[in-house]
């Protein structure tokens, strides 16, 4: 498929050819039914035509095995999917790791439309629109369909994605308006650019644990939720209904606009749990093994999948039922393999938890203090372990729950040490100019107790965020600031310049009163004597 993204027809039909041949040779065996159908997908497609865009999947199962005990919730799905075809919005809840994100991306592949997919990090840690522009950039190939889109809208979309200029010559200036004014027109370019790639035939736009969706992408998740109907465009979004209280207005909203459907993924059964250790080991016994990891995990698919795992690295003992570990939940499993790897490995993977999801190659070999070779090595320990993937050009764990049992173990002043460490080396990366790359950065320094860097990165990150529009993470972070000044005597003199700033945002943002409130905040931070000369020195 490398071949056929790249537009070479006919070296992709040839490597299908030479890759059977291989395999009918050597293993007695022929290609994959889905290998089967991407070869006559492309040998049918005409030559120059262009595919459509392969989603980025941010979760994929912790063992290569089928989709096994999800039959019900299926059903749901793929129902929901042909009542929301031609617009409307489909929530996937459940609890951490039971599964929500691997069914998502099972069905949604299944339906044979348009997908496009992003995903949202924990921690506030997400740029603005970031899983928005991660989806639209996916579709970038589509040249007809991006030709539907107003020149007018494409260019408000050059905020997101400069790349937009370089397809299309001639686009209009940016209209320069009010702050609110322009974000409206930036909310509208992005429901004219979904809608506009849809067009004619349903697109499907799956967003990765909406929970932690940073303000601007639940503002515009708000802004076209009463328009999605005859639209074309279905969102499939996956949420924890214990973490989101954020989207209560959201989905207030869908339920008066009849525009949704919920599917709950709840854990599962004793059976499927049977079926998966059959289906990684074939134990000889095998069902009362998987009811005792049923009971040891709750059902919870991440953790019956890592208990599995743990059983065949250690090995189909006679004594397996007596041994079997049962993880508090799935900490005890994740630091058992942990603890199976080498002293570097251990010391990367320390690391990265900290990073995360800054994760890449040179600022783990800088935050780490390794060679080139040593960090080399130690990743593709973690790799090989599966405990870390490849994610772009970058890495991800394989489950955010592994990176906390990993960041929990590390001692209070190893942590300070690394969060130093990895604020140092975020801040050499040549996009230190994004709004989460910079909040990323503030929360290094504040971890490792340097406030007045922290200070410093978050003033930085309110200034990129106003330039894009999104008053009120601009003033989240200056309150952050504050919180953190006021906290620490040796940081109190940066007050009067945070106030300032914060009033200048909120003005923007619309909100007069607290405007007002923080410029006499800003003054009353200022002795009589320095009154003057603070004043002049701010303008």
């Amino acid at each position: 498929m490398l071949y056929a993204r790249q537009h070479d027809r006919r070296a992709a039909l040839r490597q299908f050819e030479h890759c059977a041949v291989v395999l009918e040779r050597d293993l007695g065996t022929s290609p994959l039914p889905e290998t089967r159908a991407a070869y006559e997908a492309v040998r049918r497609c005409k030559p120059g035509a262009v595919l459509p865009p392969t989603p980025q999947w941010t979760t994929l199962p912790s063992l290569s095995l089928p989709l096994i005990g999800r039959e019900q919730e299926w059903d749901l799905l793929a129902t929901a999917c042909r009542q929301r075809r031609h617009g409307g919005v489909i929530l996937i809840d459940g609890e951490a790791g039971v599964g929500k994100s691997r069914l998502m991306q099972e069905v949604a592949t299944a339906q044979g439309v348009l997908t496009l997919n992003g995903a949202n990090h924990a921690g506030g840690q997400s740029l603005p629109y970031q899983p928005l522009s991660q989806a639209l950039r996916q579709a970038l190939a589509l040249h007809e369909r991006w030709r539907r889109i107003a020149p007018i809208w494409l260019a408000e979309l050059t905020r997101l994605l400069p790349e937009i200029t370089t397809q299309f010559a001639g686009l209009p200036q940016l209209l320069a308006t009010a702050p609110q004014q322009a974000q409206t027109r930036l909310l509208e370019a992005l429901t004219q650019a979904f809608f506009g790639l849809a067009g004619d035939s349903p697109l499907l736009l799956c967003l990765d644990d909406v929970h932690w969706a940073d303000e601007a992408t639940l503002g515009w998740l708000a802004y076209v939720s009463n328009r999605l109907s005859d639209s074309g465009l279905c969102i499939m979004a996956t949420y924890r209904a214990v973490d989101a209280e954020r989207l209560a207005d959201w989905q207030a909203n869908l339920n008066r606009a009849g525009a949704v459907t919920r599917v709950p993924v709840t854990a599962l059964p004793e059976a499927a749990v049977n079926e998966l250790l059959q289906r990684a080991g074939g134990q000889s016994d095998g069902q009362a093994l998987a009811a005792r990891i049923h009971a040891a995990t709750g059902g919870n698919a991440f953790f019956v999948l890592e208990t599995i795992r743990e059983l065949l690295e250690m090995g189909n003992r006679p004594d397996i039922l007596a041994d079997l570990p049962l993880p508090q939940t799935v900490r005890d499993a994740v630091l058992r393999r942990v603890g199976r790897l080498t002293p570097l490995a251990q010391q990367l993977l320390a690391v990265a938890a900290v990073l995360s999801p800054h994760l890449h190659y040179s600022t783990l070999m800088e935050s780490a203090g390794r060679s080139e070779l040593e960090t080399v090595d130690g990743i593709e320990e973690l790799l090989a372990h599966q405990l870390l993937r490849t994610d772009g050009d970058g890495f991800r764990f394989q489950h955010e729950l592994a990176r906390h049992a990993v960041y929990e173990e590390i001692s209070p002043w190893r942590r300070r040490l690394l969060h130093r460490r990895a604020g140092e080396s975020l801040a050499h990366v040549s996009t230190v100019d994004q709004v989460g790359l910079l909040a990323a950065i503030a929360h290094h320094f504040a971890a490792a107790g340097d406030v007045q860097q922290a200070i410093v990165y978050l003033q930085q990150a309110a200034a990129r965020a106003q330039d894009l529009l999104v008053h009120q993470e601009a003033t989240a972070y200056l309150d952050k600031a504050i919180a953190l000044a006021q906290a620490h005597e040796a940081a109190e003199g940066a007050l009067p310049a945070l106030y300032t700033a914060l009033g200048g945002t909120l003005i923007s943002a619309g909100d007069f009163a607290r405007a007002e409130t923080a410029y006499r905040n800003a003054l009353s931070q200022v002795g009589r004597d320095d009154l003057l000369e603070w004043a002049s020195l701010q303008h």
